[in-house]
């Protein structure tokens, strides 16, 4: 289908894909709640990556933590990275391992 019409499939994705999620006009109150959402979208970012870095400092500190993986704490490898490129905020993503496995 995409290589018949001689427009790279990009193009024909960007245009189709919308139009089968939202149909040819978003509803109102849909545009409305979209824009909500992206104009809080640094305010939640902020205090997602807050949270997590909290998180992780607690767990860090816990007794039952083996490792804690976190671009945000001090001690991580990737540290430098996120400060270069992300402003030292380490999204909301963190894993952890408890000490003894699973057993």
């Amino acid at each position: 289908v995409f290589t018949q019409t001689g427009l790279p499939p990009y193009i024909i994705r960007a245009r189709v894909v919308p139009l089968r999620n939202m149909g040819a006009a978003i509803a109102p109150l849909n545009s409305f709640l979209a824009l909500q959402g992206l104009e809080t979208l640094p305010l939640r970012m902020d205090r997602i990556c807050e949270n997590a870095l909290t998180v992780a400092k607690h767990l860090q500190g816990h007794s039952r933590v083996e490792w804690v993986r976190y671009a945000a704490l001090d001690d991580s490898p990737d540290k430098a990275l996120l400060d270069k490129y992300c402003d030292g905020k380490g999204s909301g993503v963190l894993s952890f391992g408890i000490k003894g496995g699973t057993e």
